[in-house]
């Protein structure tokens, strides 16, 4: 198959998105699919454009069946500026918009948000060249949105979820990484037959169970300390009470201390609300490069997954796959009823609480802390899982099964 890929995050971007991506492509390329990605310029939790990627229009890589072209993305100087955000999206969507039309005929596309507009645009193209389209949700937009505070529901979500319902009516296939996506979708009034569900693939050759004692731990003098670790992005979905009041709850075990690693728009509010809040036993480390990821996650003796209640419903546990390759421990503040919940439950990777609630977060971290043998299981219990049933291989081929299928519907 000739297959196209649009998506805004594309390795080496160090999103959750942007790894699962890349991953795919290389198992789609390993079955002998030829892919053209049209992504944006690396940029991802930076202020500007990844060095190496700046001053052009477009970019173009090539290396075998593969073809990367790359188009200019606007970064807002401010990581917390909607607007910012929204113009961002917009303006890719509308380099999309002019690139595609003028790209090879492909068999099939593959579409994934952000910017979920995407999918018009992939509609309009369909119908100008014929191509079918499969929708992959990452994120069900316009709900999130509502989840997170940035719009209620009134007008302008009611016109989102019309163009919502326009994206899904035109694509031939959608593919959704969670259960609890297929559920919001069929309740939209999406023919069931019409999904498949398929988990985002994690490359465990780029996180591995290292030692606890190394040299991430000793140039961050973590070494003597028990670490209690939160890894990603600090956004808005972040529980940030949540980890002052756990760290709270920590003080009385003076040799725990709670470890944040990452960026994001709410980094900064974490930090004041810590400061002012007179907790010492938090640190804060610099986010960390890919190369490093191994050994950032082997310096902690817990991770930490935390979320606002309300918003792990909506949520994937693409982020708890690199932490479980990691072979170790997670406590998991969410939503008890979410996919996040049940993939802890069922892979046996570690323990899950209810959100919002630092006391027992806490509780289940000294647990853990105390219990090195149970520990150590849910650590293996992890990476076992994500061996069972998220490698590239098998995630590679259930989207070239669903991809083929809608090719083959499309040529009878």
């Amino acid at each position: 198959m000739r297959i196209l890929l649009v998506t805004l995050l594309y390795g080496p971007d160090v999103s959750a998105n942007a790894y699962a991506m890349t991953s795919l492509v290389e198992g789609l390329l390993a079955l002998g699919h030829k892919v053209t990605v049209l992504a944006g310029m690396p940029h991802y939790g930076a202020d500007a454009i990844y060095e190496g990627f700046r001053g052009r229009l477009m970019a173009t890589e090539r290396r075998g069946r593969l073809c990367v072209r790359r188009l200019w993305v606007y970064v807002p100087r401010r990581r917390d500026s909607r607007i910012g955000k929204i113009a961002s999206w917009l303006g890719f969507n509308l380099l999309v918009t002019l690139v595609v039309p003028f790209l090879r005929r492909h068999d099939v596309a593959l579409t994934l948000p952000p910017p979920y507009t995407l999918g018009v645009t992939q509609r309009i193209v369909s119908l100008l060249r014929g191509v079918p389209y499969v929708y992959n949700v990452q994120d069900v937009y316009p709900d999130i949105g509502v989840q997170q505070g940035l719009m209620k529901e009134g007008a302008l979500f009611w016109v989102l979820r019309r163009v919502e319902d326009w994206i899904y009516r035109g694509a031939a296939h959608i593919t959704v990484i969670a259960e609890s996506f297929r559920s919001n979708l069929v309740a939209k009034g999406v023919r069931p037959d019409k999904i498949t569900v398929i988990p985002n693939s994690f490359d465990a050759d780029l996180v591995k169970p290292e030692p606890r004692l190394n040299e991430f731990a000793k140039e961050f003098d973590l070494e003597d300390y028990s670490v209690v670790m939160y890894a990603g992005n600090v956004g808005d979905s972040l529980g940030i009470t949540t980890l002052i009041d756990a760290a709270r709850n920590l003080r009385v075990h003076p040799n725990v201390v709670l470890v944040v690693v990452g960026r994001g728009t709410a980094l900064s509010k974490l930090e004041d609300l810590v400061e002012a809040a007179g907790v010492g036993n938090v640190r804060f480390l610099p986010f960390q490069r890919r190369d490093r990821l191994s050994q950032m996650y082997a310096s902690s003796d817990v991770q930490l997954l935390v979320q606002r209640r309300g918003l792990s419903s909506g949520s994937a546990p693409t982020k708890l796959l690199s932490i479980m390759c990691a072979g170790r421990p997670v406590v998991a503040s969410v939503d008890l009823n979410s996919e996040i919940a049940e993939t802890v439950r069922k892979s046996g990777s570690g323990v899950v609480v209810p959100p919002e609630d630092g006391r027992a977060l806490a509780e289940a971290v000294i647990r853990l802390l105390e219990d090195g043998e149970a520990a150590r299981r849910h650590g293996t219990q992890g990476r076992e899982y994500v061996l069972g049933n998220h490698t590239r291989e098998i995630v590679a081929e259930r989207y070239a099964s669903v991809l083929q299928a809608v090719v083959e519907r499309g040529r009878g």
